[in-house]
Order: structure tokens, then sequence, then C-alpha cells
């Protein structure tokens, strides 16, 4: 199987947009509108110094950077460094301090 890079958002780049891809992508700068990652192994990480506005969807979000999002994803992990505004929908979390103001819902759970 062939691994399909990661697509990144440079630290000086800003964009207003909806995003679907195959894939993982890094933000380093922001995003305002919609991302979505498909594929089992999609990681949405939004780095130190990134941000998302509006929505997130992949398997998995790594967030060290800012949210004023929706986020959905399978598992989420939201790292000392994050600012995180709005709602989150996971199977399985990991909080490791930040700044958080969210609403957490786990989703119902899936047929195996």
């Amino acid at each position: 199987m062939d691994m399909i890079p990661a697509s990144r958002i440079g630290a000086d780049m800003c964009f207003r947009v909806e995003i679907q891809q195959e894939g993982s992508m890094e933000v380093l700068g922001e995003v305002i509108g919609k991302v979505v990652l498909n594929g089992p192994d999609s990681v949405l990480h939004i780095d130190k110094g990134g941000s998302v506005q509006g929505e997130g969807f992949a398997r998995n979000v790594v967030i060290c950077g800012s949210t004023n999002a929706t986020i959905n994803a399978i598992h989420v992990a939201i790292h000392e460094s994050a600012t995180t505004r709005g709602a989150i929908v996971y199977d399985r979390i990991e909080m490791h301090g930040g700044d958080n103001d969210i609403s957490l819902k786990r989703n119902p759970a899936r047929p195996a």
C-alpha cells in the first residue's frame, strides 16, 4: 500500500476554504472553514501556533494549537499548549491540560 503524504498549511498561510482529501494534514497556519480528512489512518494535527476555525473531521485529531470548531474524530488528543473552544465528538479522548472551553460528546457505539 502506498503512503499518502501529509499536506501542510504553513505558519504564514491563512485559508478560508473547505478542504476534503485522503490522508493527513498538519496545520501550522490558519484554516477557517471545514477540513475533512478521509482514510483509516487520517490525522489532523493542529500544531502549536496553528488554528482551525469551523469544522474538522478525521480519524485522529491532535490539538497543540487552537481551535474554535466542531471536531469529530475517533481519537482526539488535546495537549497542554492547546486552546480549545467549541464541541468535540469522539470515541476516545486524551486531555493533557490546555485552555479548554468545550462541550464533549461521545460517539454512539459503532457496530463491530
